[in-house]
């Protein structure tokens, strides 16, 4: 298994209590093709996706992601997936 499927694995398996870096939770959106833009003075990194109307605002602080983001992002992907299937 490679280190980008383990990684989705650990993701899409997540459960309150675990612990998700930005730096994997980043990894894991760039892979389902999102981009991201830094915006200068704040703490936030905006990801955004071509077949998303909205943008995806993260807080950096410190090195983990609080969970609310973490589910969240896993249902952009599976949104982001939905969509392509329709394709």
């Amino acid at each position: 298994m490679s280190q980008i499927d383990k990684l989705i694995k650990k993701i899409e398996n997540y459960r309150s209590g675990d612990q998700i870096s930005f730096s994997e939770l980043e990894k894991y959106l760039i892979y389902f093709g999102f981009f991201k833009k830094s915006h200068d003075g704040t703490s936030h990194v905006i990801f955004k996706h071509d077949l998303l109307s909205r943008p995806f605002p993260v807080p950096k602080h410190g090195n983990t992601v609080k969970a609310g983001y973490v589910k969240q992002a896993i249902e952009l992907v599976d949104e982001i997936k939905d969509k392509k299937g329709e394709m």
